[in-house]
Formats: structure tokens, sequence, C-alpha cells
């Protein structure tokens, strides 16, 4: 090898070295794939947990794992899942378990652990190493991370250039990695921690920035953390805003402060006797209760287009069933406005959008439903679809927390769970296009980004437990090659009056399909009582293919339930109205 050749080798090698693949915590795995394997365990050698391949990666700031354990679980939670630390590499020291001396013992399911030093022991917990994993549903796979600079009684626990770690599940005959006695032995490498690029600011103007915010039990309307939620909306000059935990105040004294921290702008409201509240710049043109969790559609005005806009707070922890129905439920209402026989009209290919603290700490089950559209209580809320508007599913934004490698929006270093994932972030990728993503964690931003935004590095620590969660977006355009035909409805369909209720009058919204060459279709919608009798006649004439829209004037009628019917040719539907004076 020739001295230039060399030299372009050694730099090349010290440069991946420093630039080795940072892993990040965000579900997807993918970036482990180039990672070698510490140890594959053997298959069906465990009762319960069956563990598999084990991966670690460092960088300066971070040990980072990845763990198959052959079983679908929760980490934090029912599991006898131990990992074992041999800090030091000496097995003379320490606890002695299966041939290594470990400095740390971490009861992973139990969410505590122990760390040895010289006959003596002090309980830990999550905070103390700085775990974080990934997912927070159940799973037969995870990554996690623990802080190589942890310190405990002031004791740097990394001190050696290498350790050795073994895991067991501590259940009778439960399986261990690695098999053999010694634990497996990983060298530190000298990469380089690379963080996430992000953008505090809106990268274009013209791009809608939605927040999901879960102010954690009215903390938005204390005196007490004023400043700091001032700070921070300030800082991030959010269009749309999905509240969750507003439980004494309503949506006019929310959407008032909210003028009071950001006067330069118009702020619209709504909210459906939930905890849930919208508070946006766009207006809301209807709103729709689903359980606990509320519906709006807005005009997005210079857009052109409407959204769906969805604020979602299901029952947390162990209620399994309730969430899954909760989730059912607002899965089938996307469902049903995409079929036109939802409780409002929902314009073709509008943004959908749903935002909130959903709470998956349970089966993963649920979050694959909020995603794809897989409804399980089928008896109730019918079939299961593909959500997004080309027949796909939705996308699952999943924002890094700034200045950290982990798609977290769930921090409280007084809980004895760790850091997670529980607000979402989950739109159409077939009309909406994401620019820049984030969850505010103001604690690892550096000091001259959070001087340049007016923010405190305790702002969103002392607001809520709940990151404030960013996402933007752009409107994707229609494709090219469009022409007015393309806005041409595939099937007749009377779609829901909207408002409804209403007073004293209501828009109806009806579709004619391509029609060749006939010059237009012979339609009556006509308004019946309860009793059956028709009591106006709103429409009677021919319509051309494409969507139209006409008035429904309740003024001189009753308040209650109406039952508006379209006919045209063998095309037969009725939707029910209620006027409420």
């Amino acid at each position: 090898m020739n001295q230039t050749i060399r030299y372009i080798f050694l730099v090349l090698l010290f440069t991946f070295s420093l630039n080795a693949q940072t892993i990040y915590l965000d579900e997807d795995f993918s970036d482990w794939d180039n990672i070698s394997s510490l140890y594959t365990d053997s298959e069906n050698d465990g009762i319960n947990i069956d563990f598999g391949n084990l991966k670690i990666q460092n960088d300066d700031k971070f040990i980072y794992f990845y763990l198959e354990v052959g079983t679908e679980m929760n980490f934090q939670s029912n599991n006898d899942l131990v990992m074992y630390i041999d800090a030091d590499a000496n097995s003379a020291t320490g606890k002695s378990v299966d041939g290594i001396g470990a400095e740390l013992e971490y009861k992973i399911g139990e969410r505590e652990g122990k760390y040895y030093y010289e006959n003596n022991s002090e309980t830990i917990y999550h905070p103390n190493i700085g775990l974080i994993s990934l997912p927070t549903v159940t799973s037969n796979r995870f990554e996690f991370l623990i802080n190589r600079d942890t310190k405990i009684l002031d004791r740097l626990l990394f001190d050696n250039e290498k350790f050795n770690v073994l895991f067991r599940d501590e259940r009778t005959d439960g399986d261990k990695l690695p098999n053999e006695d010694g634990g497996l032995e990983f060298q530190f490498t000298s990469a380089i921690y690379s963080e996430l690029p992000y953008s505090i600011d809106k990268k274009d103007d013209e791009n809608i920035r939605v927040l999901s915010y879960n102010v954690l039990f009215d903390n938005l309307h204390k005196s007490s953390r004023k400043n700091n939620f001032k700070r921070i909306f300030q800082a991030l000059k959010p269009d749309i805003i999905g509240f969750q935990e507003i439980y004494d105040h309503s949506a006019k004294q929310t959407a008032d402060l909210i003028k009071e921290f950001l006067p330069d702008q118009t702020w619209y409201y709504s909210s459906t006797n939930s905890d849930n509240i919208y508070v946006g710049k766009y207006p809301v043109i209807n709103s729709y209760p689903i359980d606990g969790n509320s519906a709006f559609l807005l005009d997005l005005e210079d857009a052109g287009k409407e959204m769906l806009f969805i604020s979602a707070h299901p029952p947390c922890c162990d209620n399994e069933f309730k969430r899954q129905k909760e989730i059912d439920h607002i899965m089938s209402l996307i469902r049903d406005l995409k079929n036109g026989t939802g409780p409002f009209t929902l314009q073709e290919n509008s943004p959908i959008v749903i935002v909130g603290d959903m709470n998956l700490v349970g089966y993963a089950q649920q979050q694959q439903t909020l995603i794809n559209g897989d409804i399980q209580n089928t008896g109730s809320y019918g079939e299961k679809f593909s959500p997004d508007w080309d027949d796909t599913d939705l996308s699952d934004v999943k924002p890094f927390a700034t200045g950290f490698p982990a798609a977290i929006t769930w921090y409280n270093g007084n809980s004895d769970f760790s850091p997670g994932r529980l607000d979402y972030i989950v739109h159409s990728n077939s009309v909406l296009e994401l620019k820049n993503s984030f969850t505010l964690l103001t604690p690892f931003i550096d000091i001259d980004t959070l001087s340049n935004h007016g923010i405190e590095s305790s702002d969103v620590i002392l607001a809520s437990d709940h990151l404030p969660t960013v996402a933007d977006f752009s409107v994707k355009p229609l494709t090219n090659n469009h022409t007015e035909n393309d806005n041409i409805p595939s099937k007749y369909n009377l779609f829901q009056n909207h408002p409804n209720p209403f007073n004293p009058s209501t828009t109806i919204e009806y579709a004619i399909p391509s029609l060749d060459t006939r010059q237009g279709d012979s339609v009556q919608i006509n308004v019946f009582d309860v009793l059956g009798n028709k009591i106006k006649t709103l429409y009677n004439g021919t319509a051309k293919s494409g969507k139209h829209k006409i008035k429904f004037d309740g003024k001189n009628l009753a308040s209650g339930t109406y039952f508006i019917k379209m006919n045209c040719g063998d095309f037969r539907k009725t939707v029910k109205a209620l006027l409420v004076k």
C-alpha cells in the first residue's frame, strides 16, 4: 500500500470511528440493521421470554441496546426481565451472577434496581441511569438507552473501556442471555453523538404548525405556570392546537389566554364537553364528540381546503378495553366521513390529523388501529378500512425530543415510569407533507438556542409532564395532469347535513357521478317529519355531474327530527337532521 492510499485509508477509518451510526429510539429499528449482533440466543429455550438477538452501540453520550424477547410484552411492567452490567469488567467486584460481578442490577419490569459497591448497595431508579425505552406499547423487541456518564453516589459507573452485560428472565426456568456464564463483553468505540436536525421556527411561513399538548390538570390556567407557558407558546407560534386535560376552563377562556400570549392573531375555539379543546387560527365549521374525544371540521381558508382535526385523550394505564373501543370509535368516524355517511360532510381529499395524549402504554393493537384502521370492536363500530384517501395507512409522525435521540413525548423524573411516547400526531400523508417535527424538551437545548427563542431550560418540565408535540405540514397540491373531471364524484351520494343539529338553517350536499353523454339526472330532495309527512321540497329538477349544495331553512318549523330524502333514478338515501331552537 503506497503512502497516499494508506493516508486516505487511515483518514476514512478515523472518520468512520468518530461518525459511526448513531442510534435513534423511534420504534423503527432499521438503524440497527447494519450493526452486528453481540449475541444470538438459542430459539425455544425460554418458557416466557425467549431471547433472540442482542445488539449494543455507543457514542460519547449514550449506550444503546437492541433486545429481542421472543414474545409480545410490555417493557416497563408485568415482566421479570433483569439486566446485569459488570461496569468495570471485573468479576471480583459487585454482585456475583452467572460469572460476572455486576455493579448494576436493573429489574426492568419492576422499574428499579441496585447499585453494588464495596460490599454495599444502593437502590436506584430510571433517572439514576437515564434509562429510556421504546416502544411504550407491547412488542417482541425493544430499543433502550442509558447515559454513558452515569454517576451514582458521585461514582462514575462506566470508568473502563469496556463492560460485561447479561440478561435474565428471573421466573423459574426462565431464559438467559447468553446461555454461557461470563456475560458478554462490549468494547466502547470513539463514536460521537450526532443530533437530528429540527427547527423551533417554521421552515416556511406557508406551513401549517400543529401542536398537541396535554397541559396536566389545567396547569395552563394556573398563575404559577403562566410565564412558563407564555414563553413556550411565544417560541412555538402554533397555528392549530389540540389541548388535553383542560377540565375546569372553557374553550373561550383557553383561547383568550392564547390571545394574551400571541395577540397578533385571531384565535377560534371549540370543544365538545370533554377535556379536549381546539384553539387555532382556522374557523370551526362543525364539531362532533367521540366518547371523551373531539372531532373538529376546520376551514383552512388560504389552502382552499377543509381539515378534519381530532383531539383525543383515551383512558390511561390498564384500561385496555375502553382505550381500544375509543380508538375504534375514532377510526369508524373517519371511515364514515370518507364514505359520506358521517355526522357532517367531509370534502374528498381533506387533510386528516389526529393528535392527543393517546395513553398508548398497553397492547400494540391500539396503536395499529390508530394508524391502519384495523377496528377490533366490529360489532359496535363496523369493519376495518384503510384510513387515508389513497386507501393506505395514516402516517405516524414520531417526533424526536429536542437535543435527544428518542421520540419521547412524556418526561417525569419523579415517576417510577421512565420517559415514553404517549402523545401522537397522525395524519393523511396523501394530502399532507411533513416538513418538520419535534417535541420541545427544554433541558436538553443548548443555551444559545434557548436564549434566541426566549425560553428557559426548566419551562416544559414545570409546565406539564407531557412535552409540547409539534409537526409542520404543507398541503400537497393536486398531482400533474389534473383536469376539472378529477373532481367529479364516482358515485351518487347524499351527505349528512351540516351543521347538525342546526338552527335555523343547514347545508345539504349531494353528489352526481359522471353522466357520459347525458345532460343531467332528474333529482328530487324532500324533507319529511317523523310521521312521514312531506313538509318541504328542497330540489326537483335535473343536476349535472359534480357536487351540489342546497340550503334547508327551518325558521318556520318546530324543533324536532326531520328526514331528508334524495331520489335519483334507482338511487335512494335518507339522512336525519335535528332542528333545535
